[in-house]
């Protein structure tokens, strides 16, 4: 059987992705999902393998349902780990396309939004 790359990144200027993705074939988007994660990353990833995927499994295999679930991300290449979590929380510094998905926003990286976000909406009612 065909051994099936999960992820490959491309690594260069802004313009040089944005040029490189003009010139992609339409099937490369059917084959892969295409994500620009950052003005500098470009990320082909099979489309079984997603952080949503993962978010799924995960839950699956830790008897959670996706209710209890809190997704944290701030790029493009956090989407699909924010739409399955019913609790999408996106830092402040994050794109504002993934916060119009958000149920919260948090603080931003540099000023610890991922524990700010833990400790204000899943251990808050149990420090009460």
């Amino acid at each position: 059987a065909a051994l099936e790359i999960a992820k490959v990144m491309m690594v260069d200027e802004p313009a040089a992705l944005d040029d490189g993705i003009a010139y992609l074939p339409f099937e490369f988007f059917e084959r892969y999902n295409v994500v620009k994660s950052t003005p500098f990353y470009l990320e082909f990833m099979n489309k079984k393998a997603s952080k949503g995927s993962a978010v799924q499994h995960l839950a699956e295999k830790l008897s959670f349902d996706l209710d209890e679930v809190m997704a944290i991300g701030d790029e493009e290449n956090d989407r699909s780990m924010l739409e399955v979590a019913v609790c999408p929380v996106v830092m402040e510094n994050g794109k504002s396309k993934l916060k119009k998905i958000a149920k919260y926003v948090t603080k931003s990286n540099a000023k610890s939004g991922v524990a700010y976000a833990i400790n204000e909406w899943v251990l808050k009612d149990y420090q009460d």
